[in-house]
């Protein structure tokens, strides 16, 4: 053996050694003590750096053992908490800390770094030398590491002090005699009557020094309970001379001492006091008006104002107490000196009057005012004293003055003249005679609102100004600055600039919000600002406030509710963690002890204040009854119940746990009573449960998956225990049982009464046979599930029952099974899938069989007893049963009870067939036979029985369901007995009169005979074969889907005495022609002729028809009239929702008079322009109304919510009743031209209006007509009449145009039509030449004025338009496009695609440069004018080939690009120039929501240098249709091969949002693309794209590179600016960016990356939005002032979802991380890297932990495995040039060798911290971790024994 592997192989056996545990070798439990590591000093921006945390970060008990340090528990304790921290353990100075936490030294300043004290006490040595075993270390003491920016004199140690003295004392009970001060060193201590022990916390003024506690020779530490009694003396010791200290510890110890004494009774007050000199108020200590000065007192019955007096002068005086003296003389005692000043000349009135003296009684809330009186001022007060207001509220104060009588009585009177004063500086306003002035603060916060008066003394030289009246005082708070303001219900919500979301009631009113809210529904103020509000603030006066009102409102840290508050919603919180404050008036609805907030008269807890300390064990206050789902998924580890506690309930359905689901740390639990559904479940801590006496019951689940579970513990109260409570808790050894109740051990069996199995002990695993011994009865549910080893079972003669799911899943049991004979019950899954089990030997009294008792068994045989009275469903699917024969009158009522049932051939039935699928899918079935005396036959019985060719059935049969053989596609008969009701006859199966379903028919035509009255259900269902049907005149109902998926049906009579068309009868009848309906009909079921897309013209529904049915004619796209007749028999008529629902084609609707709500009837029908509803429809809600409305008239509706019309883009005209009493918000996309209103210009100005309402009106220059209908004006006079003229085909003529002699103070609307349909409003009518024939416009002119109206209607002008032979020279193929060569050209075809040719498959061509005509209209428009596209619908689009030509087309100044809307379209080898571009480079309406397919394809176009943009390079979405975006999932474009050239300007305003080199808003794929230009704008500002446009959409961005300039503020990057731009998709997609480069400079504020800016919302996406970020490169400038990363600024999240690889940056580009902030990462890596404020969560089994956002379903197993912002980094994102990491060669020398073994060896055992790089050097198994397999791999690679590394398995 050579010297090096002897080396090696000693050296892993010295590891392995040292490798032992400590706590292997510890021999007793030496206590713990407690560790705090905490930064309260480098709290905000110091020496450039931000601290990466503040307060404590670790605060946690370490066992102590033989070998214990200081800094072996400091680092036990950063383990434990899996902090990272920099430690030298081996220092000169022994151990050193550098950094913990991502906080190090030298951070905040040059004196900066981590001190620790113990027990308060900054060692006069270093932290190892602190020990267990020189004693100076031991159980309870406090091990404190601090982070200092001074060399520790920011927190109390100071090197050059010699201060022995205590700086406070603080005492866990009781008070002090008097305030504690440093140099009064002896104390009463008064502690409450039955005070046993007290805690005594000492500081020292200079921590260096050492304090002790100590009671005679018995030292205390700071932690520890002290004994007490009355006449203990404890002793407080600083700085004894014979005690360690780093500093000078001459002089003698200053000692403390403190007697115990019992506490006299005494009674709280709480009083205001003011001081005042001369009239101005006093300045307290901290220079502050001495006003409205707060006095808490505590320490006797009575108080007087002497004592109120002192208390301020301790409290709040420059010097305390010593600027407070008084003496006694004749009358009692005075003030000698007050504030400081020496002087008698004090007055003080006590609420207003004047005291008697200063022992006059004082009662808790009493004001105190007292005043030097400088120059015998008179005493001034305003009426009132505190004041609450908004910034934008001016409020009235009164000024009264003293004055008094001959005999020395007072009276206030108005005090005129006083200046007013806020904050001490003089205002404008000035009390007047009544002593009242209006007092306004524009300054949010707290002010002092004051007043002066002078007078003259003195005559001559003597005379002087002084003040006249003592300082008045009134406390004013003004809110902030309200941003935004709303009302639900009669609640008025606000919210201020501050943050603070207030609501108050409506005056008057009962306060009541009256609406819940849920998170689809949430409040505006939620939806807008709930990252902005940080305080809630409910005001007197509100009494309910609903569910989710404050839903996700994740900010909010203080919550303050009135007395008034009666009712609030149970979730009113949900998803608001962050509560540290929690205030609830006396008399409110809930209320608050210790850190819960109770209702029901603290009977119920309702939430948690501050959920952080929700840990350890936690003590449920006294009376509380009833615990919901407060604690489920919190940190506790114990719960304490008060006897009050009587029920456990509740389920969060996210993760189907109950009460304490989820709480992982949950060791054992006490239960006081019985409780619900998986109340513990997923307790995977759980050790031990006890059920307290009382409790009698237990629910299946209630433990499920407690896998640490061991112990339980039945009281002998406990009646019900189902085996199902401990579903998963496989560690379950013990289970103890009271003497004397039901339940007993027996052999590892838990039995109840000893008689009935109720649970076996998981441990315990049966073999071979089982032996249920004689004397069971019951075998309760799940007994043995699972038991896969048991091959055959004994049951005993005295069992009756066998359990659910007793032997589901016992596998091992094989051949046949005899149950006993007494067995009558058969549980639910009692033996599924025993696949083994062939046999089945039912005992002849069993009466029940349950639900999918015997289902997937291997039976091949079965014979049922006739006594069996049910059997449940699904019992014997699956199995393998050849034949079968049902007992007489065993009626199958449940469903699939031999469902797939493959081998079955041959069936016997006896009884009735009640229920769906009994014998559904038995593929082999060829027989059946239904013996006589069975009546029915209902549901799908035999359906898809593919074999099946015979079946007889009986006589006594009498119901025979349609569906019965539906799918059995080889029975063409069926045999009936003779005397049957039913017969078949060329495959109709008829019954009584009616045609109960076809088997199947060969014919195209069928004629039904006559007599027929009714045709059953699904009779034709799918025959598509049919075409013409003849209806005999006997027919009175066609049955539910009766013709149903008849495709080529086309022709059917419907006969005059027809009563009833069931639902779906014709339903997809796509050819069926128009029916005309019998006046006989009564009743259209839902969807009757839904998709009857053939049905053409006018469909006319007589009065007879009562009932109409849901989506009765919805899609029947043919349709283009439809004429309701009034109702016969209007109350008793009922008209369904959707009847007419997208009928697109209908363009006129006749409603019935009688009609009482529209209920969507008209849904989606998108061609229908004008609506005339009957009177007798009062209300119309949302989605009532059809989105092209141009006209509408609501003659009778008197209530219309806010978003019935706010689809209603194109409405022109609306017509209004009378009645009609608010107008509410009805969208900023709804502004009508003209409302006539029926009522008068009074009512009309009563009318409530939204605000936005009111600014749209005002914006758009709508016109209201008031009394319509009644009075009338004169009829306008037209001046100049629109003249008749003929246009070629394809040109663009001058508008017809109108003049009228306009009345001053008249308002006009002029509205032209083109052969009567509404096309232009204005003087000037633009002339349509896209189709050729004549054509009639005329305009009408509408006139408003004094309340009255009156039209007039214009000549009609005859446009003929002649038809062009050839509009372009060329084919329009590839070989021979159409040439275009000069502008009129491209007019031309703007004007073709404006008129509805689309030129799909055509190929256009410029064969010369074009410049544009000033005026252009881009090609491609809407049918109406209007921006929304109503999902094609409103479309003219291109969608041809438009190829450049290589040519320039050239873009005037200020105009609008070469296309508005295309569709399918080509746009090919294009050069663009245009300055100042007025709006997309391009094509300027990407838009396609409810669309799909490619939307364009633009290839080789390039923006020349010098164009200039207003928005986006080329394209961008415009979301008209929708907020959310602008196209549909499945509609894209793609941009490849495009160039921008240096000197281009993108956004040139800078602006606008959404800016992006090729496109903003983008869906589909940008690929090969460069851009050299300038990008400018403020939100998502990209160098190739902006965002994505649709949340669920894909785009692309691939092969792409960028080297200009990108400017914006948020979200702002090189390639992409952001990603989906809104927070409604929390579940959405992100941008996939591949093999891109950015070179350039990108410069914002906020979100700025590299290549991409930022993506704010998507919190967790799924597999349906699976993306690549990888492989990109930013090798540019970049800066920013928040989250500035190399690659990506911000990423709201990293799940395994995140696919980024690859990408690299240029070290010096700006950014010093390649991503700069996460919020949360979801990974199962055991301790991921700290990375900033990011939040780590891990989704592989549960979703606890997952931070609350707004919308997102957070799903399990969307975790990664890696550790992405830390050791895995590089795997993402890496440096250009960076050195490859070589396995195993972890100092990077470029050998494996000794070295690396000992380094890595040294990372396992805890002495060396690898990180990066050498961290993944290191892990050679790449486990993700540092572990033996490690060391081992690495030391056999150095000797020779291994080869290369592989990856753990």
């Amino acid at each position: 053996m050579n010297g090096a592997k002897l080396i090696s192989l000693l050296l892993t056996l010295a590891m392995l050694l040292g490798m032992l545990p400590a706590a292997a070798l510890a021999e007793e439990d030496l206590g713990k003590v407690h560790v705090i590591v905490e930064n309260t000093t480098f709290t905000e921006k110091m020496n450039g750096k931000t601290p990466a945390w503040t307060g404590n970060l670790i605060d946690t008990d370490v066992a102590l053992s033989a070998d214990s340090t200081m800094m072996s528990c400091i680092v036990a304790a950063l383990n434990e908490s899996s902090v990272e921290a920099t430690i030298d353990e081996n220092t000169e100075y022994g151990g050193y800390i550098r950094a913990i936490g991502g906080i190090a030294e030298k951070d905040a300043a040059e004196g900066a770094g981590w001190m620790g004290t113990i027990n308060d006490w900054f060692s006069s040595t270093t932290f190892d030398k602190v020990t267990v075993a020189d004693g100076s270390l031991s159980a309870g003491d406090e091990i404190r590491v601090m982070y200092t920016c001074n060399l520790g004199t920011d927190l109390g140690s100071d090197y050059t002090s010699t201060d022995k003295s205590v700086k406070a004392v603080a005492f866990s009970a009781g008070r002090l005699d008097k305030t504690f001060a440093a140099d009064t060193h002896e104390y009463t201590l008064n502690v409450p009557e039955g005070t046993k022990s007290v805690v005594v916390t000492p500081t020292a003024a200079c921590k260096n020094y050492q304090v002790r506690t100590c009671v005679g020779e018995t030292e205390y530490k700071r932690s520890a309970e002290i004994p007490v009694e009355v006449g203990t003396v404890i002793t407080v010791k600083c700085g004894d001379p014979e005690w360690p200290s780093m500093n000078a510890n001459e002089g003698e110890a200053q000692t403390y001492t403190f007697t115990v004494a019992l506490e006299e009774p005494h009674t709280p007050i709480e009083a205001y006091v003011t001081f005042s000199n001369g009239g101005a108020f006093l300045k307290d200590k901290d220079g502050a008006n001495a006003v409205s000065l707060k006095v808490e007192l505590d320490t006797k019955t009575e108080y007087t104002i002497d004592d109120i007096f002192r208390a301020a002068h301790e409290q709040y005086a420059t010097n305390g107490a010593d600027d407070y003296a008084t003496a006694t003389g004749t009358y009692g005692l005075y003030i000698t000196k007050l504030w400081g000043v020496e002087t008698s000349s004090v007055g003080y009135y006590l609420n207003g009057a004047m005291a008697n003296g200063l022992t006059d009684k004082v009662a808790s809330g009493d004001r105190i005012e007292a005043m030097i009186y400088a120059d015998a001022e008179t005493y001034a007060a305003f009426d009132k004293t505190t004041v609450e207001t908004d910034d934008e509220t001016s409020f009235e104060l009164t000024l009264k003055s003293a004055t008094f009588d001959e005999s020395g009585n007072m009276s206030m009177v108005p005090c005129e003249g006083a200046t007013i004063t806020v904050d001490g500086k003089a205002t404008d306003a000035v009390t007047d005679a009544e002593g009242k002035a209006i007092v306004t603060i524009a300054t949010a916060g707290a002010h002092v609102v004051s007043a002066t008066k002078t007078k003259t003394t003195g005559e001559g030289e003597d005379a002087k100004e002084v003040s006249a009246i003592t300082a008045p005082y009134c406390s004013v708070t003004v809110a902030a600055t309200s941003i935004d303001s709303g009302k639900y219900g009669n609640v008025v919500w606000k919210v201020r600039q501050d943050g603070t979301l207030e609501f108050s009631a409506v005056p008057g009113s009962d306060g009541k919000m009256g609406t819940s809210f849920n998170k689809y529904y949430l409040p505006n103020y939620v939806k807008k600002y709930s990252a902005q509000i940080k305080s809630i603030v409910v005001k007197e006066g509100v009494t309910d406030i609903g569910n989710n009102a404050f839903y996700n409102l994740t900010a909010v840290t203080s919550v303050s509710l009135p007395s008034t508050l009666a009712t609030i919603g149970d979730e009113a919180f949900s998803g608001v963690k962050g509560i540290t404050s929690f205030t609830c008036a006396e008399g409110c609805a809930l209320n608050v002890v210790d850190n819960f907030v109770l209702k029901e008269k603290g009977t119920e807890i309702y939430m948690v204040i501050d959920e952080s300390k929700l840990n350890g064990v936690v003590t449920v206050p006294d009376g509380v009854t009833k615990i919901g789902l407060t604690f489920n998924g919190s940190d506790i580890t114990g719960i304490i119940f008060p006897d009050s506690v009587v029920e456990i309930s509740g389920m969060d359905y996210s993760s189907y746990t109950g009460a304490f689901g989820n709480c992982a740390k949950l060791e054992s639990i006490t239960i006081p009573c019985n409780i619900t559904d998986y109340a513990f479940r997923f307790c995977t801590a759980l050790k031990e449960v006890t059920f307290k006496e009382g409790v009698t019951s237990v629910v299946t689940s209630a433990f499920q998956d407690c896998t640490a579970l061991t112990t339980v513990n039945l009281p002998k109260s406990m009646e019900t225990l189902p085996a199902g409570a401990f579903d998963g808790c496989t560690a379950i050894t013990t289970i103890n049982c009271a003497e004397g109740g039901a339940f007993s051990m027996k052999d590892n069996v838990l039995m109840k009464n000893g008689t009935e199995i109720v649970y076996v002990l998981p441990s315990v695993q049966y073999t071979g046979e089982l032996v249920i011994p004689e004397g069971v009865t019951a075998i309760a549910d799940r007994a043995y599930i699972n038991q896969t080893k048991i091959t055959s079972i004994k049951f005993p003669s005295t069992l009756k029952s066998i359990g659910s799911s007793a032997f589901n899943g016992c596998t091992g049991l094989t051949g046949e099974l005899t149950i006993s004979e007494n067995v009558t019950t058969i549980g639910s899954y009692a033996f599924k899938g025993c696949t083994e089990m062939t046999g089945v030997k039912l005992p002849s009294k069993l009466e029940t069989i349950g639900s999918y008792a015997f289902d997937s068994t291997g039976l091949t045989a079965l014979e049922l007893p006739a006594t069996l009275k049910s059997v449940g469903d699904s019992a014997f699917q699956k199995t393998k049963i050849k034949t079968l024969n049902l007992p007489d009158g065993l009626n199958l009522t449940e469903g699939s009870e031999f469902a797939e049932c493959a081998e079955l051939t041959e069936v016997s039935v006896g009884g009735n067939l009640a229920a769906y699928g009994t014998f559904s899918s038995c593929a082999a079935l060829t027989t059946i036979t239904v013996r006589e005396g069975v009546t029915s036959i209902d549901g799908s019985a035999f359906s898809d029985c593919t074999a099946l060719t015979t079946v007889n059935l009986p006589a006594s049969l009498t119901t025979l369901s349609s569906t019965a053989f539906s799918g059995c596609t080889a029975l063409k008969s069926i045999n009936f007995a003779e005397g049957s009701s039913f017969s078949c006859v060329d495959g109709i199966v008829y019954g009584d009169n009616a045609i109960a379903f076809v088997l199947s028919i060969d014919k195209e035509e069928l004629t039904i005979k006559d007599g027929v009255t009714e045709i059953g259900n699904r009779a034709f269902r799918n025959q598509k074969g049919l075409k013409k049907v003849t209806l005999p005149d006997s027919l009175v109902k066609i049955g539910n889907q009766a013709f149903n998926g008849c495709t080529n049906l086309a022709s059917i009579n419907l006969p005059e005495n027809l009563q009833e068309i069931g639902y779906s009868a014709f339903n997809g009848c796509t050819s069926l022609t128009m029916v005309t309906f019998p006046a006989s009909l009564k009743t259209i079921g839902n969807q009757a002729f839904r998709k009857c897309t053939n049905m053409k013209g006018r469909l006319y529904l007589p009065s007879t028809i009562t009932s109409f049915g849901q989506y009765a004619f919805d899609g029947c796209t043919g349709i283009t009239s439809v004429y309701f007749e009034d109702a016969a028999d209007p109350a008793n008529t009922t008209y369904s929702d959707n009847i007419l629902a997208s009928c697109t084609g209908m363009t006129d609707v006749r409603l019935p008079e009688n009609l009482a709500k529209l209920n969507s009837m008209l849904s989606k029908c998108s061609g229908l322009r004008k609506l005339v509803l009957p009177e007798s429809i009062k209300e119309i809600t949302y989605s009532d109304l059809p989105n092209g409305l141009m006209y509408l008239d609501m003659k009778g509706v008197t209530k219309f919510d806010q978003y019935a019309l706010s689809n209603l883009l194109s409405l022109k005209e609306l017509y209004l009743c009378a009645d009609l009493t608010a107008y509410p918000d009805s969208g900023r996309n709804c502004h009508p031209e003209i409302i006539y209103f029926r009522g008068t210009e009074e009512q009309w100005n009563a009318m409530t209006f939204a605000s936005t309402t009111l600014e749209n009106f005002e914006k758009y220059g709508t016109v209201i007509v008031f009394n319509y209908g009644s009075e009338t004006g004169d009829t306008p006079e037209i001046t100049q009449q629109p003249v008749s003229a003929t246009y070629e085909q394809g040109l663009r003529p001058a508008p017809l145009t109108i003049e009228v002699n306009e009345l001053e103070g008249a308002q006009y609307v002029y509205h032209w039509y083109c052969d009567g349909e509404y096309v232009a409003s204005g003087k000037e009518c633009a002339i349509s030449t896209s189709v050729a024939g004549s054509h009639e416009y005329y305009c009408m002119v509408r006139c408003s004025v004094n309340g009255k109206y009156s039209e007039a209607k214009s000549d009609t002008a005859i446009i003929t338009v002649t038809e062009l032979a050839q509009a372009f020279e060329g084919e329009g193929t590839e070989d021979n496009p159409y040439k275009l060569t000069r502008w009129q050209d491209l007019e031309r075809l703007s004007v073709l695609v404006e008129g509805g040719e689309s030129f799909a498959g055509k190929v256009f061509k410029m064969t010369e440069n074009i410049t544009l005509p000033t005026g252009w209209k881009p090609i491609g428009c809407t049918k109406d004018g209007q921006n929304g596209i109503n999902y094609g619908a409103n479309l003219n689009a291109f969608s041809g080939t438009f190829d450049g030509g290589d040519k320039l087309l050239t873009v005037p100044a200020g105009e609008r690009p070469l296309f508005a809307y295309v569709n399918g379209a080509t746009i090919r080898h294009l050069n663009i120039y245009g300055i100042q571009i007025n709006g997309y480079g391009l094509v300027d309406c990407f838009t396609g929501v409810g669309m799909s397919g490619t939307a364009m394809i633009i290839d080789d176009v390039t923006l020349k240098s010098g164009t200039q943009t207003l928005e986006s390079g080329l394209i961008g979405a415009r979301r008209f249709d929708n907020p959310y975006a602008g196209c549909s999932v499945g509609y894209n474009a793609t941009i490849r091969n495009c160039t921008i050239e240096a000197g281009v300007v993108i956004g040139y305003t800078g602006d606008r949002n959404e800016i992006g080199g090729f496109a903003g808003r983008m869906q589909g794929t940008v690929e090969n693309c460069v851009n050299h230009g300038t990008v400018k704008g403020k939100n998502y500002v990209g160098g190739i794209i902006a965002t994505q446009d649709n949340a669920m959409g894909a785009c692309t961005v691939k092969d792409c590179s960028f080297d200009g300039t990108v400017t914006g503020s948020r979200n702002v990057g090189g390639i992409v600016g952001g990603g989906y731009s809104d927070s409604s998709a929390p579940n959405g997609c992100k941008v996939t960016v591949e093999n891109c480069t950015a070179g350039g400079t990108v410069t914002g504020d906020t979100n700025v990356g590299g290549i991409l800016g930022g993506d704010e919302y998507v919190a967790q996406a799924w597999d349906n939005c699976a993306y690549t970020f990888k492989n990109n490169t930013f090798t540019g400038k970049i800066s920013g002032s928040t989250n500035v990363g190399a690659i990506i600024g911000y990423y709201h999240s990293l799940n395994r979802i995140d696919n980024i690889s690859g990408n690299q940056y240029a070290k010096d580009c700006g950014a010093d991380k390649p991503i700069a902030k996460v919020f949360v990462v979801d990974t199962n890596y055991a301790a991921p890297t700290a990375f900033g404020d990011t939040i780590y969560c891990n989704t592989e089994s549960s979703i606890k932990g997952c931070p609350s956002v707004t919308g997102c379903g957070w799903q399990t197993g969307y975790n990664r495995t890696d550790d992405p912002l830390g050791k895995d980094m590089a795997k993402l994102f890496k440096v250009i040039g960076a050195v490859e990491v070589t396995l195993g060669d972890v100092n990077a020398d470029g050998e494996i060798d000794l070295d690396d073994v000992l380094m890595t060896n040294d990372c396992f055992i805890g002495n060396l911290d690898l990180t990066g790089d050498q961290f993944t050097a290191a892990d050679v198994d790449q486990s993700g971790e540092i572990d033996l397999d490690d060391v081992l791999m690495i030391n056999d690679y150095f000797i020779g024994n291994l080869d290369e590394f592989t990856p753990a398995a």
